[in-house]
C-alpha cells in the first residue's frame, strides 16, 4: 500500500489524521501539501487522556511544536484540534483505535492492535491495514470514529481563540441552554410571585422542565453536530 506521505502527495480531497503524541516533523510532505492548497485536518488527544507523567510532559512539548507549525502556515489548508476521551469512561480513551490512522474520501488506514489482559496495548503488535470505501465495513467504523472526533473536537486557544470559544460553547451547548432556561424561569417566577411562595412554585416547575430537557438532550445536541465529515 502507498505510504502516508504518498497519500499526502496524491490525495486532492481533505485528509484527516488522528495522532497519538506525534510531532509534525514525521509528516515530511505536509508542507508541500499545504503549498498545493490541499487541506489536512489533524486530531490529537487532549492531555487529560493520558495518565502517565512522561506522556503528559511529551504531550505538552509536541502540542507546543504543533501550535508553532500551524501558526507558521496560517491558512485554511491545515487545521489542528484536540479531542477529549470518552465522557462516560474516564479510565480509557475511546479514540485510541484511531491513533496513527488516516481517513480520506475513498480510503482509511489504521492500526489493528493486540491488547493485554489489563486492556493496555501490547507493544509493537499493531499492523497497518487499508480499506476502501464501499468495499469493507471497516471503512464505515473508522469513518464513524472520525465523525465523532469531529463533533467532539476542541479548538486550541493559542492557535485560534475565537474557534476555541466557539468549540467550548458547542461542546457544552446542552448545559448552557439548561442553565439559561433555569435562570430565566427563576427570574420570571420571582417577578410574578412573592418570595414566600417562590420556592414552592420554582422547584416543581423547574423539575418538570429539567425532565423534559433531559429526554430531549440527544436531539438538542445533534442539532449542533455535523453528521457527515466535510470532504
Amino acid at each position: 500500500m502507498p505510504s502516508l506521505n504518498d497519500i499526502f502527495l496524491t490525495e486532492n480531497n481533505v485528509v484527516y489524521v488522528f495522532l497519538a503524541i506525534t510531532n509534525h516533523n514525521v509528516f515530511i510532505e505536509l508542507p508541500n501539501r499545504i503549498n498545493k492548497c490541499r487541506k489536512t485536518i489533524f486530531f490529537m488527544p487532549d492531555v487529560s487522556c493520558f495518565r502517565n507523567k512522561n506522556e503528559k510532559n511529551k504531550h505538552r512539548v509536541v502540542l507546543k511544536e504543533w501550535i508553532e507549525f500551524v501558526k507558521k502556515h496560517d491558512n485554511e489548508f491545515i487545521e489542528f484540534y484536540l479531542v477529549k476521551n470518552c465522557k462516560n469512561d474516564k479510565n480509557r480513551d475511546c479514540y485510541s483505535f484511531l491513533y496513527s490512522s488516516l481517513l480520506a474520501k475513498n480510503i482509511v488506514r489504521f492500526n489493528i492492535y493486540k491488547y493485554a489482559e489489563d486492556g493496555t496495548v501490547m507493544s509493537r503488535e499493531g499492523d497497518i491495514i487499508e480499506c476502501k470505501m464501499n468495499e469493507n465495513s471497516l471503512y464505515d467504523i473508522v469513518e464513524r470514529g472520525y465523525t465523532d472526533a469531529w463533533n467532539e473536537r476542541i479548538g486550541v486557544r493559542k492557535i485560534n481563540i475565537c474557534l476555541w470559544i466557539q468549540r467550548l460553547i458547542l461542546n457544552h451547548i446542552y448545559w448552557l441552554l439548561f442553565s439559561i432556561l433555569m435562570l430565566t424561569g427563576a427570574t420570571i417566577i420571582f417577578m410574578i410571585f412573592s418570595q414566600q411562595i417562590f420556592l414552592g412554585i420554582f422547584i416543581p416547575v423547574m423539575s418538570v422542565l429539567a425532565t423534559i430537557l433531559s429526554l430531549l438532550k440527544q436531539k438538542i445536541t445533534k442539532i449542533f453536530y455535523k453528521k457527515k465529515l466535510p470532504f
